[in-house]
């Protein structure tokens, strides 16, 4: 089934309605955590870079929020439907702030070391080892090759799934290149390629997928925390 991504509206919305009104400090006086990195750069609607301060200060209004853009942190003003449902604080605001400077924003998988990289600013914060699928040398060509997809695309929704999978990171292969070579090769690229947990009886087996990216659901706990749809992924040899 699948599962509306916590985008940064959707955040501040769960986050807001029904709170009181706050002590009226400034979200950017809120101590920070040492994984805060202020030199992250966040864009607006237009695709201009913004700095820290700069986007401190719209989101302080109450009238911006943030969402994941193919990897980039992007701000855009929240829509007068919604607006006028929420109702923020100060320690809202530094939460929200917080949750998306905390954020990774990339994740590298190499499938010859059998490892994912998650990433935010460039710098890796998580290395996490995965399975692969069962034919894992090479890109995907077609439906049901066992393969694991090889390039760049995105996390385009969560998913839950049963007690065999846990949960999981749906990614948006195909894109218009597989598309385009599945056709050349007279295949159908196949789909349903996600980044998922491992269930019990599979905890033990080595590359054991149709062609997803298992890892161990502690793991997937900590994407869980760390990502939302909108992260770029790249898959390498």
């Amino acid at each position: 089934m699948r599962v509306l991504s916590n985008c940064g509206i959707i955040i501040l919305v769960v986050f807001c309605l029904g709170c009181v009104q706050p002590p009226a400090e400034s979200a950017s006086e809120k101590t920070l955590s040492s994984a805060f990195d202020t030199t992250i750069i966040v864009y607006d609607v237009a695709g201009k870079p913004l700095h820290y301060r700069q986007y401190v200060q719209l989101i302080e209004t109450g009238k911006y929020s943030f969402k994941m853009n193919n990897g980039n942190r992007v701000i855009e003003k929240i829509p007068n439907e919604i607006l006028k449902y929420v109702k923020t604080d100060s320690i809202i605001l530094n939460s929200l702030i917080h949750r998306w400077m905390v954020m990774a924003d990339n994740i590298i998988v190499e499938k010859a070391k059998r490892m994912l990289y998650l990433e935010r600013n460039g710098k890796i914060i998580f290395e996490i080892p995965v399975q692969l699928g069962n034919s894992p040398v090479g890109a995907k060509q077609k439906e049901g090759d066992g393969r694991t997809p090889e390039g760049r695309y995105c996390i385009d929704y969560n998913v839950n799934r049963d007690a065999a999978y846990y949960r999981g990171f749906h990614i948006s292969y195909p894109n218009e290149k597989d598309q385009a070579n599945a056709r050349r090769l007279g295949f159908k690229p196949g789909g349903d390629i996600m980044i998922h947990g491992t269930g019990p009886t599979r905890i033990n087996l080595k590359d054991w997928t149709n062609g997803c990216i298992a890892i161990s659901n502690s793991h997937i706990d900590t994407l869980t925390k760390y990502t939302t749809t909108g992260i770029s992924i790249e898959i390498k040899k």
